[in-house]
């Protein structure tokens, strides 16, 4: 293993990685951007900096299908009262994932991003963790790693060919990288939905 791994720059990043693929909504370009950096900084092979990143991404799916088998059904339940769309979500991630075109629906999915994550902790909660679920957990897990090995080699393709860009990315990745936890934050306080008149009477006793 390089010593530039066991840094703690190399730390944070993988920590990063594995927060987003968990579901905290980070930014996709800021923390590439920021891995292409330390890479360069550190003259980091590509292949072992999108190795890094696969890892953390892998890690932290993994501790998704730990998670959601642990909390088990009632966990799902829980959710779906407190999430009313959770349950449709559900659903159709099992459709999906238990069709053949749904693999290729799930497979654009886990490229473009935007709500992957949800879908993958419904995915893992499915009460019926059967063999061909399994097959579909190894098949998205290989396209982690294409995913960390595409946006690696892309970006520290980018500082070489296009180093003004790259510069301007270095520049922006920081503020770039909570965006999308903002974003996301605002999204959800702006569409939140009030509780009904039902659930605002206190219980009999309460």
């Amino acid at each position: 293993m390089p010593a530039e791994l066991l840094d703690a720059r190399a730390w944070l990043l993988g920590a990063g990685f594995a927060l987003h693929s968990i579901g905290i909504p980070f930014t996709t370009v800021a923390l590439f951007t920021l891995l292409a950096r330390w890479a360069d900084q550190h003259d980091v092979a590509w292949w072992a900096a999108a190795t890094l990143a696969g890892a953390a991404t892998l890690a932290g799916h993994a501790a998704v299908l730990v998670a959601a088998r642990t909390l088990g059904t009632p966990g799902v339940r829980a959710l779906i009262r407190r999430w009313a769309a959770a349950g449709k979500v559900m659903q159709r991630v099992d459709t999906l994932a238990r069709s053949g075109g749904g693999w290729w629906a799930l497979t654009v999915w886990r490229w473009v991003g935007p709500g992957f994550a949800q879908a993958f902790w419904m995915l893992c909660a499915l009460p019926r963790l059967d063999g061909r679920l399994w097959a579909l957990l190894a098949y998205l897990a290989a396209h982690d790693l294409l995913w960390c090995v595409a946006w690696t080699y892309a970006l520290l393709i980018l500082r070489v060919a296009a180093p003004t860009a790259a510069l301007w990315l270095d520049r922006l990745a920081w503020a770039l990288l909570p965006a999308g936890v903002l974003w996301v934050a605002w999204a959800r306080q702006k569409n939140k939905i009030p509780r009904t008149e039902g659930q605002l009477r206190p219980r009999p006793g309460g």
